[in-house]
């Protein structure tokens, strides 16, 4: 499919959580003791164990973003109703991520209830590849070094896809994501798939971005 133009903006209808740089709490050496969720909803993000949590750095290649070890790192939201999806409910995850190198084995970025199925996220495969993983696993574009755009969507009842950089890199069937589980930033719970890299910023709507919305985020870091 065809890249189209940028929409012009997006709009925070039906946007149920939104993690920035700029709202990070962090102790006196840049550790994360949260991620807030802009939107004020008590979404917030954080780590029980601090040993295993990223630290928060002002500048990496342009921008502000939390740096995810690959080894324990992580921070996690509450399971949210808000955050659960049926097959036939829609629903999109954006993330802006930076990987200094790829590595092999499956990477969890943005995971919902992987200890607890049926779960959903995003995370690279073994093939080096984006993937919208639960269900059947759909992957995308291969993984690069440097700043990414990725973006699952779902549309509820039709399919789900899977875009980077604002191109629609690959799509699949329809899957059920309401597991009760925990939404993880920078891994997945239950298993090891850390990811090693950096993120600065976090969307979940609650709705299907369209693919000018995809392009609108992508050229809008």
């Amino acid at each position: 499919m065809k890249k189209p133009p940028a929409a012009k903006s997006v709009s925070k209808d039906a946007l149920v959580l939104w993690f920035k740089s700029d709202a990070v709490a962090t102790d006196s050496d840049n550790t994360v003791e949260h991620w807030n969720d802009t939107l004020r909803n008590n979404r917030h993000a954080t780590s029980p164990n601090v040993a295993a949590r990223p630290k928060r750095v002002d500048d990496l290649a342009g921008r502000a973003a939390l740096v995810f070890d690959g080894k324990d790192d992580h921070l996690a939201v509450l399971h949210d109703e808000e955050l659960a999806y049926g097959p036939a409910e829609s629903f999109s995850v954006s993330v802006w991520a930076h990987l200094d190198a790829v590595t092999s084995g499956w990477k969890g970025l943005v995971t919902k209830g992987r200890d607890l199925s049926p779960w959903y996220g995003m995370w690279i495969d073994p093939g080096g590849k984006w993937a919208f993983g639960g269900g059947s696993n759909i992957g995308g574009r291969t993984v690069k070094a440097g700043w990414q755009h990725v973006c699952i969507v779902q549309h509820g009842g039709k399919e789900r896809r899977v875009y980077v950089d604002g191109d629609l890199t690959g799509r699949g069937t329809v899957a059920s994501g309401d597991g009760k589980g925990d939404l993880w930033i920078g891994g997945a719970k239950s298993t090891n798939e850390f990811f090693r890299g950096s993120v600065s910023e976090v969307r979940v709507y609650h709705r299907a971005l369209t693919h000018a919305e995809v392009v609108h985020l992508a050229e809008s870091p």
